[in-house]
């Protein structure tokens, strides 16, 4: 136990001759157990004790890698006494230096009773035990601007202040020392990254955001969101729908929404804002598009050099329209949300064909689209890729006869053998069925057949 007239040198003392823990049976088999499962750590063990006149202080023990039971060493931190200088240092270099480990019950255990014994320290409970170190002890004195940020509850700060250039050594609120608003230090001390104040140009523009931005300031909750509010060119962008979403996903998405939508202007297919759960996909079609209006003038005098004009087609209720440029196809893949513009280069080079169908009662213009390889209609559909009406495809089956092209209705409506989409689509089988059983003479029972234009075959 120790005496009253120890107690100026509590915070002295640096155990550096080996001792035994002075705990419990209890307690000693716990930190053998901890020490023998984490000695690739420095184990660390904390202790309220109390001196004769019952006065509170912290007992910090460190354990290095050998030589259990004895301490590598103790520090006593008593309130209202600072280190020596020597002591600090080693200290801080244990705390900061050295990959530390405390076991998970007894570190909930102690920072209740700190914080019980010390409420006035304004400890954080919810730090690692590296910060919380570090916290304990530059609450424990009057160390000015860290004891400051601390206790006002700007702990990540606090951790970090030493790589803030040009703060006010001498400031007595986190406003003067920073020269910064007070909720402007709390929002920049959720983000855990000093860097963003870590010179007076920093600050200042930190400052200007603030201001710009203050209608948002209290609700903003992620680092993404502030990440969007310091991009001075997509404030005019900005609003509350906006700012909740930026709490579900990347900034960086949204920034790059808008810049790759002004680029596409009227061609964008999403002017709506796209949802956190949809931002990511829709902005890789937009990318997309994009990065081909780069090669606007290759594509088109390539789409132009393959097109076979003599798939245009049309009778008393349907219209099958070629196109001939890039913009066309952009346009209709955005008409119909599919994924048209992944074709640009294919059409370009020849190697399939796309053809627009229209039906004449439509005022809204795109129905459905359909794709050609080697004279073979290899895909059919409709806006959102759904599978064609019965009557679409009795109009595909026409226009394959009259352009002589092969259209197989089983493979066109099932593909490889995916049946998910005709869910429901009863209607599209028994067409199927009607078909091939219209032309089973022209096959032999459960062979494969197709359409050449004219005839069935096997």
């Amino acid at each position: 136990m120790i005496g009253i007239n120890d107690i100026q040198m509590i915070s002295e003392e640096i155990v550096k001759s080996p001792k035994i823990p002075n705990v419990n049976a209890k307690d000693m088999r716990m930190m053998q157990d901890v020490y023998k499962e984490h000695s690739d750590s420095l184990c660390v063990f904390i202790f309220l004790r109390q001196t004769e006149c019952n006065k509170a202080y912290i007992e910090i023990d460190f354990y290095k890698d050998i030589g259990w039971p004895y301490k590598l060493k103790q520090f006593n931190i008593n309130k209202g006494c600072r280190f020596s200088e020597d002591a600090e240092e080693e200290l801080l270099s244990l705390i900061h230096k050295r990959k530390l480990y405390i076991e998970p019950i007894m570190f909930s255990e102690i920072k209740e009773k700190v914080n019980s014994s010390f409420p006035e320290w304004n400890m954080n409970p919810t730090q690692d035990i590296e910060r919380y170190l570090d916290n304990l002890y530059y609450v424990s004195f009057r160390s000015g601007p860290k004891e400051i940020m601390y206790k006002s509850g700007l702990q990540n700060i606090a951790y970090d202040l030493n790589k803030i250039e040009d703060y006010n050594l001498i400031g007595s609120s986190p406003s003067q020392i920073l020269e910064m608003p007070l909720n402007l230090c709390r929002i920049m001390n959720k983000f855990d990254d000093v860097r963003r104040i870590s010179d007076e140009p920093s600050r200042k523009n930190q400052i200007k955001v603030y201001e710009r931005y203050s209608s948002f300031i209290s609700k903003i909750t992620t680092t993404d969101q502030w990440n969007y509010l310091e991009q001075d060119c997509w404030g005019r962008k900005f609003n509350r729908k906006l700012f909740n979403y930026i709490k579900e996903t990347n900034a960086e998405l949204y920034r790059r929404y808008f810049e790759v939508g002004s680029i596409l202007g009227k061609l964008n297919p999403y002017k709506k804002l796209p949802r956190p759960d949809e931002i990511y996909t829709k902005l890789q079609l937009m990318e997309s598009i994009a990065n081909h209006m780069e090669d606007k003038g290759v594509i088109d005098e390539g789409i132009q050099k393959h097109r076979i004009a003599d798939f245009a087609y049309e009778n008393r209720d349907y219209e099958a329209i070629v196109p001939s440029t890039m913009i066309q196809i952009i346009e209709e893949g955005i008409n119909m949300h599919n994924c048209l513009a992944n074709y640009l280069y294919k059409l370009s080079e020849g190697y399939t064909h796309v053809v627009f169908v229209r039906r004449k009662s439509d005022k809204e213009g795109s129905y459905m689209d359909i794709e050609i390889t080697h004279r073979e209609i290899i895909m059919a559909r409709l806006k959102l890729n759904e599978l064609p009406k019965v009557e679409d495809m009795e109009f595909l089956i026409e226009y394959a006869r009259e352009k002589n092209l092969i259209c197989n209705p089983r493979e066109l409506i099932m593909g490889d053998g995916e049946y998910d989409e005709l869910y429901g689509r009863e209607d599209l089988i028994d067409f199927i069925e009607r078909i091939e059983e219209k032309n089973a003479d022209t096959r032999l029972d459960g062979d494969d057949f197709y359409f050449d234009g004219q005839l069935w075959y096997l």
